[in-house]
């Protein structure tokens, strides 16, 4: 039984490196793949989607534009720090910091970003106070438009081909 297990361990083992060598292989040509799909979405967006979508179905794949996840930009001359002191300033500080503050002291931009994000309902009262006085200190929100491929066996698990390294 032990040398069975030897042997089928080696096979294992001379599977795994073939499957190395494989993907060593075409992992470069998948990017150049990427991007030339991506250059082609680019240049017939409109044409693909009708202008009404943000992805297609061609052939087997899915591609298309999507939002990234939201990061809080804070103003080019401020860092988390400035932040934190920032908040930690108001005569409030102990409500409106914790709020956005985490217990490791850091700016817990989630929170932040929730406050700055667009609702569908007007904001009131100390919501309303607390996203005017973030927007006043600078703090926007980014987000863009990301490149991807959706492959049709990922579709069931949800996971996506990695967007090619753009910036």
């Amino acid at each position: 039984m032990a040398r069975a297990d030897s042997i089928c361990d080696e096979q294992i083992d001379q599977a795994k490196a073939l499957r190395d060598e494989n993907v060593a292989v075409l992992k470069p040509k998948l990017g150049i793949a990427f991007d030339k799909l991506q250059a082609y979405y680019s240049a017939n967006e409109d044409a693909l989607t009708d202008g009404k979508k943000r992805s297609v179905e061609l052939g087997p794949v899915t591609i298309g534009e999507r939002l990234t996840t939201p990061k809080l930009k804070l103003p080019k001359d401020q860092k988390d720090v400035d932040i934190i002191v920032w908040l930690r300033s108001f005569p409030d500080a102990d409500r409106f910091a914790k709020r956005f503050l985490r217990e490791k002291v850091e700016l817990d931009k989630q929170a932040l970003i929730a406050a700055l994000k667009s609702t569908e309902t007007p904001r009131e009262g100390q919501d309303l106070m607390d996203s005017e006085e973030l927007a006043k200190k600078g703090l926007t929100i980014k987000q863009k438009d990301e490149f991807f491929v959706k492959l049709p066996e990922e579709e069931s698990s949800g996971q996506d081909t990695p967007p090619a390294a753009s910036e």
